[in-house]
Protein backbone atom coordinates (compact mmCIF):
# COMPACT_ATOMS: atom_id res chain seq x y z
CA UNK A 1 0.00 0.00 0.00
CA UNK A 2 1.25 3.44 -0.37
CA UNK A 3 3.16 5.51 2.16
CA UNK A 4 2.05 9.09 2.18
CA UNK A 5 3.82 11.26 4.06
CA UNK A 6 4.37 15.03 4.52
CA UNK A 7 7.35 16.23 3.04
CA UNK A 8 10.13 17.52 5.31
CA UNK A 9 9.10 20.20 7.52
CA UNK A 10 12.31 21.03 7.61
CA UNK A 11 12.13 22.23 4.14
CA UNK A 12 9.95 24.78 4.67
CA UNK A 13 10.62 28.34 5.26
CA UNK A 14 7.26 29.58 6.07
CA UNK A 15 6.56 26.44 8.59
CA UNK A 16 6.60 29.73 11.28
CA UNK A 17 5.41 32.53 9.61
CA UNK A 18 1.86 33.07 10.82
CA UNK A 19 1.35 36.32 9.22
CA UNK A 20 1.23 34.26 5.74
CA UNK A 21 -1.23 31.35 6.72
CA UNK A 22 -4.11 32.85 4.77
CA UNK A 23 -2.26 34.17 1.94
CA UNK A 24 -0.47 30.90 0.77
CA UNK A 25 -1.27 30.52 -2.66
CA UNK A 26 -1.80 27.32 -4.44
CA UNK A 27 1.03 26.58 -6.48
CA UNK A 28 0.07 24.26 -9.91
CA UNK A 29 2.81 22.49 -12.12
CA UNK A 30 3.29 23.95 -15.61
CA UNK A 31 0.76 23.48 -18.33
CA UNK A 32 1.78 23.93 -22.06
CA UNK A 33 -0.76 24.67 -24.89
CA UNK A 34 -0.51 22.84 -28.08
CA UNK A 35 -0.56 25.94 -30.05
CA UNK A 36 2.49 28.71 -30.73
CA UNK A 37 1.33 30.99 -28.21
CA UNK A 38 3.62 33.74 -29.23
CA UNK A 39 2.57 36.63 -31.23
CA UNK A 40 2.36 36.34 -35.43
CA UNK A 41 0.76 39.10 -36.31
CA UNK A 42 1.22 43.16 -36.28
CA UNK A 43 -1.28 43.84 -33.60
CA UNK A 44 1.02 44.74 -31.08
CA UNK A 45 3.24 46.75 -33.42
CA UNK A 46 0.72 49.62 -34.80
CA UNK A 47 2.03 52.90 -34.90
CA UNK A 48 0.12 56.28 -33.36
CA UNK A 49 -1.13 58.18 -36.08
CA UNK A 50 -0.39 61.25 -34.25
CA UNK A 51 2.48 62.50 -32.69
CA UNK A 52 3.04 62.89 -28.45
CA UNK A 53 5.42 64.95 -26.14
CA UNK A 54 8.25 63.20 -25.54
CA UNK A 55 8.49 60.60 -22.79
CA UNK A 56 10.78 62.41 -20.58
CA UNK A 57 8.86 65.33 -20.37
CA UNK A 58 6.63 66.16 -16.76
CA UNK A 59 3.12 66.85 -17.04
CA UNK A 60 1.63 69.88 -17.14
CA UNK A 61 0.92 71.81 -13.60
CA UNK A 62 -1.82 74.10 -13.23
CA UNK A 63 -0.24 77.65 -12.49
CA UNK A 64 -2.12 76.98 -8.87
CA UNK A 65 -0.06 74.36 -8.13
CA UNK A 66 3.10 76.23 -10.16
CA UNK A 67 2.55 79.19 -7.52
CA UNK A 68 2.29 76.56 -4.38
CA UNK A 69 5.61 75.27 -6.06
CA UNK A 70 7.48 78.02 -6.06
CA UNK A 71 6.80 79.31 -2.59
CA UNK A 72 9.52 79.76 0.07
CA UNK A 73 9.28 77.28 2.77
CA UNK A 74 6.92 74.88 1.44
CA UNK A 75 7.82 71.35 1.93
CA UNK A 76 6.12 69.46 -0.72
CA UNK A 77 4.51 66.01 0.20
CA UNK A 78 5.68 63.29 -2.15
CA UNK A 79 5.17 59.81 -1.69
CA UNK A 80 8.32 57.36 -3.08
CA UNK A 81 7.51 55.31 -6.00
CA UNK A 82 10.21 53.17 -4.91
CA UNK A 83 10.73 51.00 -1.90
CA UNK A 84 13.03 52.74 0.98
CA UNK A 85 13.68 56.49 -0.98
CA UNK A 86 11.67 59.06 0.51
CA UNK A 87 14.12 62.10 -0.87
CA UNK A 88 12.41 61.98 -4.07
CA UNK A 89 8.43 61.24 -5.54
CA UNK A 90 7.41 60.98 -8.73
CA UNK A 91 8.05 64.13 -11.30
CA UNK A 92 11.67 64.26 -9.30
CA UNK A 93 14.97 64.31 -11.63
CA UNK A 94 16.67 62.78 -8.93
CA UNK A 95 14.66 59.72 -7.97
CA UNK A 96 15.05 58.79 -11.93
CA UNK A 97 18.55 59.67 -11.91
CA UNK A 98 19.00 57.57 -8.68
CA UNK A 99 17.26 54.63 -10.16
CA UNK A 100 19.07 54.67 -13.44
CA UNK A 101 22.13 54.45 -11.23
CA UNK A 102 20.85 51.71 -10.05
CA UNK A 103 20.36 49.94 -13.41
CA UNK A 104 23.31 50.86 -14.34
CA UNK A 105 24.34 48.09 -11.61
CA UNK A 106 22.25 45.51 -12.55
CA UNK A 107 20.68 45.76 -15.54
CA UNK A 108 22.70 43.91 -17.43
CA UNK A 109 23.29 40.92 -15.00
CA UNK A 110 18.93 41.51 -15.02
CA UNK A 111 18.92 41.38 -18.77
CA UNK A 112 21.38 38.03 -18.88
CA UNK A 113 19.07 36.75 -16.67
CA UNK A 114 15.71 37.31 -18.38
CA UNK A 115 17.83 35.86 -21.67
CA UNK A 116 18.62 32.42 -19.78
CA UNK A 117 15.06 32.27 -18.64
CA UNK A 118 14.08 32.99 -22.24
CA UNK A 119 11.70 36.12 -21.37
CA UNK A 120 13.15 37.60 -23.92
CA UNK A 121 15.11 37.20 -26.71
CA UNK A 122 18.79 38.03 -28.46
CA UNK A 123 17.30 40.96 -30.55
CA UNK A 124 17.33 42.78 -26.91
CA UNK A 125 20.44 43.77 -27.13
CA UNK A 126 22.21 45.84 -24.07
CA UNK A 127 22.09 49.35 -25.37
CA UNK A 128 17.84 48.39 -26.77
CA UNK A 129 17.37 47.26 -22.90
CA UNK A 130 19.44 50.28 -21.46
CA UNK A 131 17.45 52.62 -23.44
CA UNK A 132 13.91 50.64 -22.93
CA UNK A 133 14.72 50.78 -19.37
CA UNK A 134 15.67 54.51 -18.86
CA UNK A 135 12.56 55.40 -21.22
CA UNK A 136 9.85 53.72 -19.26
CA UNK A 137 10.96 55.01 -16.14
CA UNK A 138 11.26 57.94 -17.50
CA UNK A 139 7.43 57.52 -18.35
CA UNK A 140 6.51 55.68 -15.10
CA UNK A 141 8.25 58.92 -13.11
CA UNK A 142 6.61 61.86 -15.09
CA UNK A 143 3.49 60.94 -16.37
CA UNK A 144 0.12 59.21 -16.27
CA UNK A 145 -0.19 55.47 -18.65
CA UNK A 146 -0.76 55.93 -21.43
CA UNK A 147 -0.42 53.91 -25.04
CA UNK A 148 1.32 56.28 -27.07
CA UNK A 149 4.35 56.53 -24.45
CA UNK A 150 4.56 52.48 -24.79
CA UNK A 151 4.12 52.74 -28.85
CA UNK A 152 6.93 55.86 -28.94
CA UNK A 153 9.29 53.38 -26.99
CA UNK A 154 8.53 50.36 -28.94
CA UNK A 155 8.91 51.93 -32.47
CA UNK A 156 12.27 54.02 -30.97
CA UNK A 157 13.87 50.44 -29.84
CA UNK A 158 12.71 48.35 -32.57
CA UNK A 159 11.10 45.60 -29.87
CA UNK A 160 7.04 44.72 -29.63
CA UNK A 161 4.98 45.84 -26.69
CA UNK A 162 4.66 42.50 -25.55
CA UNK A 163 8.77 42.38 -24.92
CA UNK A 164 8.52 46.18 -23.80
CA UNK A 165 6.35 45.15 -21.23
CA UNK A 166 8.47 42.56 -20.10
CA UNK A 167 11.42 44.41 -19.81
CA UNK A 168 8.79 46.96 -17.73
CA UNK A 169 8.06 43.81 -15.21
CA UNK A 170 11.10 43.32 -14.16
CA UNK A 171 12.64 46.52 -13.43
CA UNK A 172 9.23 46.83 -11.57
CA UNK A 173 9.01 43.65 -9.57
CA UNK A 174 9.80 45.06 -6.32
CA UNK A 175 7.35 48.35 -6.60
CA UNK A 176 3.97 47.90 -6.64
CA UNK A 177 3.05 51.46 -7.49
CA UNK A 178 5.40 51.09 -10.37
CA UNK A 179 4.29 48.07 -11.72
CA UNK A 180 0.81 48.84 -11.70
CA UNK A 181 1.58 51.85 -13.53
CA UNK A 182 3.60 49.40 -16.27
CA UNK A 183 0.49 47.06 -16.51
CA UNK A 184 -1.62 49.67 -16.79
CA UNK A 185 0.28 51.40 -19.16
CA UNK A 186 1.26 48.11 -21.45
CA UNK A 187 -2.89 47.25 -21.75
CA UNK A 188 -3.60 50.14 -23.11
CA UNK A 189 -0.92 49.55 -25.86
CA UNK A 190 -2.62 45.88 -26.22
CA UNK A 191 0.67 44.03 -24.53
CA UNK A 192 -0.93 40.22 -23.96
CA UNK A 193 0.41 39.77 -20.33
CA UNK A 194 -0.54 43.08 -19.32
CA UNK A 195 -4.04 42.16 -20.75
CA UNK A 196 -4.21 38.71 -19.07
CA UNK A 197 -3.34 40.42 -15.75
CA UNK A 198 -6.21 43.36 -16.06
CA UNK A 199 -8.51 40.78 -16.93
CA UNK A 200 -8.11 38.30 -14.98
CA UNK A 201 -7.64 40.53 -11.58
CA UNK A 202 -10.71 42.11 -13.06
CA UNK A 203 -12.66 39.24 -13.38
CA UNK A 204 -11.94 37.96 -10.15
CA UNK A 205 -14.12 41.18 -8.99
CA UNK A 206 -16.70 38.91 -9.96
CA UNK A 207 -17.18 35.91 -8.03
CA UNK A 208 -16.59 35.18 -4.14
CA UNK A 209 -14.11 32.75 -3.73
CA UNK A 210 -10.59 32.36 -4.62
CA UNK A 211 -11.97 29.99 -8.18
CA UNK A 212 -15.40 30.40 -9.26
CA UNK A 213 -15.88 26.69 -9.18
CA UNK A 214 -16.53 27.09 -5.15
CA UNK A 215 -17.93 30.94 -6.17
CA UNK A 216 -21.72 31.22 -4.22
CA UNK A 217 -22.33 34.69 -5.91
CA UNK A 218 -21.24 36.18 -8.88
CA UNK A 219 -21.86 39.00 -10.98
CA UNK A 220 -21.77 39.96 -14.89
CA UNK A 221 -18.45 41.63 -15.99
CA UNK A 222 -19.29 45.34 -17.97
CA UNK A 223 -18.00 45.76 -20.97
CA UNK A 224 -14.54 47.12 -21.44
CA UNK A 225 -11.57 47.33 -23.81
CA UNK A 226 -9.27 45.07 -22.56
CA UNK A 227 -12.14 42.38 -22.59
CA UNK A 228 -13.09 43.30 -26.05
CA UNK A 229 -9.24 42.95 -26.56
CA UNK A 230 -9.63 39.13 -25.19
CA UNK A 231 -12.64 38.69 -26.73
CA UNK A 232 -10.31 39.06 -30.12
CA UNK A 233 -7.50 37.26 -29.19
CA UNK A 234 -9.92 34.30 -28.42
CA UNK A 235 -12.17 34.30 -31.50
CA UNK A 236 -10.19 35.83 -34.14
CA UNK A 237 -7.69 34.83 -36.46
CA UNK A 238 -4.79 36.47 -38.11
CA UNK A 239 -5.59 38.32 -41.66
CA UNK A 240 -3.75 35.04 -43.53
CA UNK A 241 -6.63 33.02 -41.83
CA UNK A 242 -4.12 31.18 -39.44
CA UNK A 243 -5.59 30.22 -36.13
CA UNK A 244 -3.28 31.44 -33.76
CA UNK A 245 -5.48 32.19 -30.36
CA UNK A 246 -4.05 32.36 -27.81
CA UNK A 247 -5.55 29.10 -25.20
CA UNK A 248 -4.92 31.63 -22.47
CA UNK A 249 -7.38 34.43 -24.13
CA UNK A 250 -10.07 31.42 -24.49
CA UNK A 251 -9.72 30.32 -21.37
CA UNK A 252 -10.41 34.45 -19.75
CA UNK A 253 -13.27 35.02 -22.59
CA UNK A 254 -14.67 31.89 -21.74
CA UNK A 255 -14.80 32.81 -17.73
CA UNK A 256 -16.26 36.15 -19.03
CA UNK A 257 -19.30 34.43 -20.97
CA UNK A 258 -20.24 32.21 -18.26
CA UNK A 259 -20.12 34.91 -16.26
CA UNK A 260 -22.86 36.18 -18.06
CA UNK A 261 -24.74 32.70 -18.62
CA UNK A 262 -23.63 32.44 -21.92
CA UNK A 263 -22.88 28.58 -21.33
CA UNK A 264 -23.05 27.33 -24.59
CA UNK A 265 -20.04 29.73 -26.24
CA UNK A 266 -18.20 29.00 -23.08
CA UNK A 267 -18.21 25.48 -22.74
CA UNK A 268 -17.00 25.35 -26.44
CA UNK A 269 -14.35 27.47 -26.25
CA UNK A 270 -13.43 25.50 -22.67
CA UNK A 271 -13.46 22.10 -24.55
CA UNK A 272 -11.38 23.34 -27.34
CA UNK A 273 -8.44 24.28 -24.95
CA UNK A 274 -8.97 21.23 -23.78
CA UNK A 275 -8.16 19.24 -27.09
CA UNK A 276 -5.16 21.90 -27.86
CA UNK A 277 -3.23 21.25 -24.60
CA UNK A 278 -0.69 18.30 -23.19
CA UNK A 279 1.42 18.22 -20.15
CA UNK A 280 5.12 18.88 -20.03
CA UNK A 281 7.99 18.20 -17.15
CA UNK A 282 9.49 20.96 -18.64
CA UNK A 283 9.25 24.02 -16.23
CA UNK A 284 7.16 26.86 -17.42
CA UNK A 285 7.73 30.34 -17.52
CA UNK A 286 5.58 32.71 -16.02
CA UNK A 287 4.89 34.57 -19.36
CA UNK A 288 3.75 31.25 -20.87
CA UNK A 289 2.14 29.30 -18.20
CA UNK A 290 -1.95 28.41 -19.24
CA UNK A 291 -3.30 29.94 -15.73
CA UNK A 292 -1.39 33.21 -15.87
CA UNK A 293 0.63 32.10 -12.40
CA UNK A 294 -2.43 30.82 -11.63
CA UNK A 295 -4.90 34.22 -11.67
CA UNK A 296 -7.29 31.90 -13.94
CA UNK A 297 -8.73 28.71 -13.37
CA UNK A 298 -7.64 25.50 -14.98
CA UNK A 299 -9.83 24.25 -18.05
CA UNK A 300 -11.20 21.50 -16.08
CA UNK A 301 -12.50 23.74 -13.15
CA UNK A 302 -13.88 26.14 -15.75
CA UNK A 303 -15.87 23.15 -17.18
CA UNK A 304 -16.86 21.64 -14.32
CA UNK A 305 -18.20 25.42 -12.48
CA UNK A 306 -19.77 25.56 -16.54
CA UNK A 307 -21.64 22.29 -16.51
CA UNK A 308 -22.78 22.85 -13.11
CA UNK A 309 -24.04 26.47 -14.11
CA UNK A 310 -25.49 25.05 -17.02
CA UNK A 311 -27.69 22.73 -14.93
CA UNK A 312 -28.71 25.54 -12.48
CA UNK A 313 -29.62 27.59 -15.25
CA UNK A 314 -31.44 25.66 -16.31
CA UNK A 315 -33.80 24.66 -13.48
CA UNK A 316 -34.28 28.10 -12.90
CA UNK A 317 -31.72 28.32 -10.12
CA UNK A 318 -30.18 32.51 -9.99
CA UNK A 319 -26.84 33.83 -10.89
CA UNK A 320 -24.25 32.72 -9.07
CA UNK A 321 -26.22 29.16 -7.99
CA UNK A 322 -23.61 26.87 -6.02
CA UNK A 323 -24.44 23.67 -5.03
CA UNK A 324 -21.51 23.73 -2.57
CA UNK A 325 -18.28 22.34 -2.24
CA UNK A 326 -19.31 18.62 -3.33
CA UNK A 327 -19.11 17.69 -6.94
CA UNK A 328 -21.58 15.09 -6.82
CA UNK A 329 -23.32 12.96 -9.73
CA UNK A 330 -21.10 13.75 -12.25
CA UNK A 331 -21.43 12.08 -15.36
CA UNK A 332 -18.63 9.92 -17.43
CA UNK A 333 -17.65 13.11 -19.26
CA UNK A 334 -17.13 15.53 -16.49
CA UNK A 335 -15.20 12.43 -14.34
CA UNK A 336 -12.89 11.95 -17.55
CA UNK A 337 -12.08 15.58 -17.99
CA UNK A 338 -11.44 16.15 -14.03
CA UNK A 339 -9.11 12.70 -14.26
CA UNK A 340 -7.14 13.93 -17.34
CA UNK A 341 -6.40 17.24 -14.74
CA UNK A 342 -5.31 15.35 -12.28
CA UNK A 343 -3.26 11.47 -13.90
CA UNK A 344 -2.33 13.84 -16.95
CA UNK A 345 -1.26 17.16 -15.62
CA UNK A 346 -1.10 16.61 -11.77
CA UNK A 347 -2.79 19.52 -10.89
CA UNK A 348 -3.43 19.20 -6.87
CA UNK A 349 -7.05 21.05 -7.16
CA UNK A 350 -8.28 18.75 -9.78
CA UNK A 351 -6.01 15.58 -7.76
CA UNK A 352 -8.08 17.00 -4.58
CA UNK A 353 -11.28 16.80 -6.52
CA UNK A 354 -10.72 13.34 -8.79
CA UNK A 355 -9.97 11.45 -5.11
CA UNK A 356 -12.86 12.40 -3.69
CA UNK A 357 -14.79 10.99 -6.75
CA UNK A 358 -12.72 8.13 -6.00
CA UNK A 359 -13.90 7.79 -2.06
CA UNK A 360 -17.71 7.94 -3.60
CA UNK A 361 -16.90 5.32 -5.61
CA UNK A 362 -15.63 2.91 -2.49
CA UNK A 363 -11.87 3.17 -3.80
CA UNK A 364 -10.33 3.99 -0.58
CA UNK A 365 -6.51 2.88 -2.01
CA UNK A 366 -7.19 5.54 -4.90
CA UNK A 367 -8.07 7.98 -2.57
CA UNK A 368 -5.10 7.98 -0.32
CA UNK A 369 -2.78 8.33 -3.71
CA UNK A 370 -4.63 11.07 -5.04
CA UNK A 371 -5.61 13.12 -1.91
CA UNK A 372 -1.57 12.21 -0.64
CA UNK A 373 -0.06 13.44 -3.81
CA UNK A 374 -2.49 16.57 -3.76
CA UNK A 375 -1.31 17.16 -0.46
CA UNK A 376 2.66 16.84 -1.04
CA UNK A 377 2.05 19.35 -4.24
CA UNK A 378 0.99 21.99 -1.66
CA UNK A 379 -2.84 21.98 -1.05
CA UNK A 380 -4.12 23.02 2.08
CA UNK A 381 -6.85 21.55 2.05
CA UNK A 382 -5.64 17.83 0.81
CA UNK A 383 -3.62 18.15 3.93
CA UNK A 384 -6.25 18.02 5.85
CA UNK A 385 -7.86 15.87 4.52
CA UNK A 386 -5.51 13.25 4.36
CA UNK A 387 -4.80 13.67 7.47
CA UNK A 388 -8.70 13.21 8.70
CA UNK A 389 -8.40 9.67 7.11
CA UNK A 390 -5.56 8.59 8.88
CA UNK A 391 -7.24 9.50 12.08
CA UNK A 392 -10.30 8.05 11.37
CA UNK A 393 -8.47 4.93 10.25
CA UNK A 394 -6.92 5.20 13.42
CA UNK A 395 -9.98 5.65 15.40
CA UNK A 396 -11.78 2.87 13.86
CA UNK A 397 -14.21 4.92 11.85
CA UNK A 398 -12.71 4.06 8.44
CA UNK A 399 -11.43 1.36 7.00
CA UNK A 400 -7.48 0.26 5.99
CA UNK A 401 -6.64 0.72 2.59
CA UNK A 402 -7.75 -2.56 1.06
CA UNK A 403 -9.88 -3.64 4.13
CA UNK A 404 -13.27 -3.58 4.54
CA UNK A 405 -15.75 -2.54 7.07
CA UNK A 406 -16.01 -5.92 8.81
CA UNK A 407 -12.18 -6.84 9.32
CA UNK A 408 -11.32 -3.23 11.27
CA UNK A 409 -8.12 -4.01 13.05
CA UNK A 410 -8.78 -3.81 17.22
CA UNK A 411 -5.42 -3.58 18.35
CA UNK A 412 -4.34 -0.25 19.04
CA UNK A 413 -0.53 -0.93 20.32
CA UNK A 414 2.53 -0.83 17.81
CA UNK A 415 3.75 -3.67 16.31
CA UNK A 416 7.35 -4.56 17.66
CA UNK A 417 9.72 -4.72 14.42
CA UNK A 418 10.01 -7.69 13.10
CA UNK A 419 13.13 -9.78 13.34
CA UNK A 420 15.22 -11.32 10.41
CA UNK A 421 15.35 -9.77 6.84
CA UNK A 422 11.97 -12.04 5.26
CA UNK A 423 9.87 -11.20 8.09
CA UNK A 424 10.62 -7.19 7.72
CA UNK A 425 10.47 -7.77 4.05
CA UNK A 426 6.73 -9.24 4.41
CA UNK A 427 5.85 -7.06 7.32
CA UNK A 428 6.14 -4.15 4.15
CA UNK A 429 2.82 -5.25 2.86
CA UNK A 430 1.16 -6.06 5.60
CA UNK A 431 -1.50 -3.13 7.20
CA UNK A 432 0.26 -1.05 8.50
CA UNK A 433 -0.67 -0.87 12.67
CA UNK A 434 -2.88 1.24 13.63
CA UNK A 435 -0.99 3.46 15.90
CA UNK A 436 1.35 4.83 13.29
CA UNK A 437 -1.98 6.24 11.41
CA UNK A 438 -2.44 8.68 14.45
CA UNK A 439 1.28 9.59 13.68
CA UNK A 440 0.64 10.24 10.48
CA UNK A 441 -2.44 12.14 11.11
CA UNK A 442 -0.71 14.65 13.03
CA UNK A 443 1.97 15.28 10.62
CA UNK A 444 -0.31 15.86 8.01
CA UNK A 445 -2.25 18.16 10.58
CA UNK A 446 1.05 20.44 10.93
CA UNK A 447 1.61 20.84 7.47
CA UNK A 448 -2.03 22.33 7.19
CA UNK A 449 -1.95 24.24 10.03
CA UNK A 450 1.33 25.74 8.98
CA UNK A 451 -0.32 26.57 5.61
CA UNK A 452 -3.31 28.21 7.35
CA UNK A 453 -5.80 25.80 7.85
CA UNK A 454 -7.62 26.68 11.23
CA UNK A 455 -9.45 23.40 11.60
CA UNK A 456 -6.57 21.34 10.66
CA UNK A 457 -4.59 23.40 13.89
CA UNK A 458 -7.63 22.92 16.11
CA UNK A 459 -7.10 19.51 15.61
CA UNK A 460 -3.52 19.14 15.89
CA UNK A 461 -4.30 21.03 19.33
CA UNK A 462 -6.64 18.43 20.93
CA UNK A 463 -3.62 15.37 20.02
CA UNK A 464 -1.40 17.34 21.29
CA UNK A 465 -3.59 17.85 24.52
CA UNK A 466 -3.97 14.38 24.62
CA UNK A 467 -0.18 13.83 24.24
CA UNK A 468 0.09 15.71 27.38
CA UNK A 469 1.85 18.99 25.66
CA UNK A 470 -0.78 21.68 27.30
CA UNK A 471 1.92 24.47 26.28
CA UNK A 472 1.80 23.27 22.38
CA UNK A 473 -2.10 22.87 22.10
CA UNK A 474 -2.69 26.31 24.14
CA UNK A 475 0.20 28.40 21.56
CA UNK A 476 -1.51 26.84 18.52
CA UNK A 477 -5.02 28.49 19.89
CA UNK A 478 -3.72 31.47 21.12
CA UNK A 479 -2.54 31.94 17.57
CA UNK A 480 -6.09 30.89 16.18
CA UNK A 481 -7.42 33.75 18.16
CA UNK A 482 -4.29 36.25 17.25
CA UNK A 483 -5.40 35.56 13.41
CA UNK A 484 -9.04 36.48 13.74
CA UNK A 485 -8.45 40.38 15.29
CA UNK A 486 -8.33 42.78 12.55
CA UNK A 487 -9.55 40.53 9.94
CA UNK A 488 -13.28 40.72 9.52
CA UNK A 489 -13.57 38.25 7.08
CA UNK A 490 -11.72 35.77 8.97
CA UNK A 491 -12.99 36.51 12.52
CA UNK A 492 -16.22 35.35 12.03
CA UNK A 493 -14.96 32.04 10.11
CA UNK A 494 -12.62 31.21 13.44
CA UNK A 495 -15.25 32.03 15.80
CA UNK A 496 -17.75 29.45 14.33
CA UNK A 497 -14.72 26.85 14.21
CA UNK A 498 -13.64 27.78 17.94
CA UNK A 499 -17.46 27.72 19.25
CA UNK A 500 -17.19 25.66 22.75
CA UNK A 501 -13.81 24.51 21.87
CA UNK A 502 -12.36 23.64 25.67
CA UNK A 503 -9.43 21.69 25.79
CA UNK A 504 -9.34 19.37 28.93
CA UNK A 505 -12.78 17.79 28.34
CA UNK A 506 -12.30 14.18 29.44
CA UNK A 507 -12.88 11.73 25.96
CA UNK A 508 -12.19 14.88 23.52
CA UNK A 509 -13.01 14.06 19.91
CA UNK A 510 -11.58 16.01 16.79
CA UNK A 511 -14.28 17.96 15.66
CA UNK A 512 -13.50 18.86 12.16
CA UNK A 513 -12.82 14.97 10.01
CA UNK A 514 -14.32 15.68 7.00
CA UNK A 515 -12.66 13.55 3.82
Amino acid sequence: MSRTRPPNLQKWSSLHCRSNLFSVRQIRPSISGSVDILPRNSRNNQQPFHSTTTYYAAPVRSPAAQRAQQRPNVVQRTRSIFPGDERAGPGSAGTLNSKLRILEKTGLGLMTEMLKDGIIDKSVTPTKFKHVTKALLGNALCGPPSREGIDGIARDSGLDVDTIFEIGRAITRDDKALSHWIITACTLAGAKMALFLTATQYLRGCHDQSSVLYATSTTSPARTSFLDQIQALATQSDPEGVDNRDPRAMLIYAKVLGLQRRFTGALALVEEVIGRIHPTRMEMKANKDLTVSSRIEPPWELYLWLKRASKGATKGKPSGYDTGERLDDLTEQEIDVLRRGAVDFMDPVALSLYADVMRQQGDTKKYEEYMGKAAAAGNRDASRKIGNLYFLIFSQQHPRPGESIANLDADLTAAEKPKGFFARTLSYFRPRPLLEYRGLAMEWYRVAWAAGCVRSGLNLAILLEQDGDAEGANTILEEVQALGRGQRDVQAQLQRLAANFVLGESQLQLKYLDL
